[in-house]
């Protein structure tokens, strides 16, 4: 990262491309500020300048199936991270392509962002890794969602880039840079009640971890940071208004000295985060973290994966599920599901890393969302952790029974092989706008490198929802990039 990189770039955007004007004109601009010490979406197309109407109200539960609609044509688009891609020739430099929403699902409408381009902020540098995290929503309120990309590792204390959406996809670019691995984690949380979603992001000073959060006035497209920085937030954030008060809440997950898995919440108030009410909770953190609302009750809960074997968890790992209440989450899970409890198509086995993942979304719009679960090590025959989903149906009464998924069986696109890692990510969207989410879920090990035995190209497969089109697998080659050890699918735009 070059801080002190000229700012009003000249440079028009085409999809896989740049096309320069010359210095005549600037359609995109691009700002770095230095800094010291995350579903149903109206149909059809919008005006040339507008955006789709929106379904729904101002929060923005995260890491389930928010919004991601970056030209407001009413369809969600995709995001991938590839933070292992090298870009200009330069390794592991990181790129985060985007594959547009249709009726017919996903599109041949792609789009590419790396550093490299001409006037993205910053610079390709080697082990970067842009696109370690993402996130979208719409942060300065035009109508049109934006997305911003994690590097923790750009240059001496990380950056996040934010693309600012409109009628052409992802447009304006602005950046900040931080004092240590800042990017690490990132969502989306209306924290303030504005109506309009901040970005909160962490640093990695220490096992605990650090909460930045930052603001887009409206209509702007810069990026300012606020004073209310917290301690406890490093591997995974998520939002959502756990106690119904009109104000986003905050979910991070970090760890205490001594490696136990924690995380911390933080109520949203007028001023942000509000620290003095956050909650802390010892052993009950994870890997990942979804917010959403599971019971339709108006309250989001909060699902945590849990997929390590210790402290007392069961066989195989778990997800704990936290329900929203008036006074926030309670003192302990109102369930916790295990490879062996009722309606889950499987069965506990050493390893399995079952929770390595969560995601919510409706996928039958019954209103009542769905559960998806990664179990990332999860053997399928022979193949050793080629890994598998399990996604547990919604309703009234809890959830019903599951259905398993992994690639090349019962109608799930792709092949499985050993070391893929199936269920790495998941992230529900609806990409053919039919109001029933599709499920994306990334498989990180996909046709590993010699001594890279747990990382490698990656690859993402979409399973659609009832009745929904779309099904299929992408991978860096759909998008005219080389994969090798390019990690696609390590983060997803949620």
């Amino acid at each position: 990262m070059s801080p002190g990189r000229p700012t009003g770039l000249t440079a028009t955007r085409s999809r896989g491309g740049w096309l320069h004007n010359g210095g005549i004109s600037i359609v995109r601009k691009t700002t770095v500020l230095v800094l010291s010490a995350a579903l149903a979406l109206a149909a059809g197309g919008p005006g040339p300048a507008t955006a789709a109407p929106r379904v729904g109200g101002g929060t923005s539960d995260s890491n389930g199936g928010g919004t991601s609609d970056f030209n407001g044509d009413g369809y969600d688009d995709l995001a991938v991270g590839a933070p292992g891609s090298t870009v200009a020739g330069v390794a592991a430099a990181g790129l985060v392509a985007v594959a547009f929403g249709s009726a017919d699902g996903l599109s041949q409408d792609r789009d590419v962002l790396s550093q490299a381009d001409a006037d993205v902020p910053g610079e390709a540098t080697a082990s970067a890794r842009f696109g370690t995290a993402l996130s979208a929503a719409d942060f300065n309120g035009d109508g049109f969602d934006d997305l911003a990309v994690g590097a923790p590792a750009d240059g001496v204390g990380g950056s996040v880039t934010v693309f600012f959406g409109g009628v052409d996809g992802l447009g304006d670019a602005t950046a900040v840079t931080g004092t240590w691995h800042l990017g690490t984690a990132l969502t989306a949380a209306d924290l303030d009640g504005d109506g309009r979603p901040e970005l909160v992001a962490t640093e990695t000073p220490n096992n605990f971890g650090r909460i930045r959060r930052f603001t887009v006035a409206e209509g702007a497209t810069t990026l300012v940071p606020t004073a209310d920085d917290s301690a406890y937030g490093l591997s995974a954030l998520a939002a959502g208004d756990v106690d119904h008060d009109g104000d986003d809440d905050l979910v991070a997950l970090f760890t205490q000295v001594g490696g136990s898995y924690s995380y911390a919440y933080f109520p949203g108030s007028p001023a942000g985060l509000a620290t003095a009410d956050r909650v802390v909770r010892t052993y009950d953190g994870g890997a990942d973290l979804a917010v959403g609302d599971l019971d339709a009750d108006g309250f989001a809960d909060l699902v945590v994966g849990r997929p390590q074997e210790q402290f007392g968890q069961p066989l195989g790992g778990e997800v704990a599920v936290w329900y929203g209440t008036a006074d926030g989450l309670g003192d302990a899970p109102g369930a916790l599901i295990g490879q062996d409890s009722p309606g889950v198509p499987d069965a506990a086995e050493e390893y399995d890393q079952f929770g390595s993942s969560v995601a919510i979304g409706d996928t039958t719009g019954d209103g009542y969302p769905e559960l998806a679960i990664g179990a990332q090590q999860e053997t399928v025959g022979a193949l050793s952790a080629a890994g598998a989903v399990t996604v547990l149906a919604g309703g009234a009464d809890g959830f019903a029974d599951g259905r398993w998924l992994t690639r090349g069986v019962d109608g799930v696109p792709g092949t499985a092989h050993a070391k893929d890692a199936f269920g790495w990510m998941l992230l529900f969207g609806d990409y053919d706008g039919d109001g029933h989410a599709d499920l994306a879920a990334t498989a990180i090990g996909e046709n590993p490198a010699p001594g890279w035995p747990y990382y490698g190209d990656g690859s993402v497969t979409v399973v659609p929802g009832a009745g929904s089109s779309g099904a299929g697998v992408l991978t860096s080659a759909s998008f005219g990039r080389s994969g090798s050890l390019a990690r696609f699918g390590w983060a997803l735009g949620r």
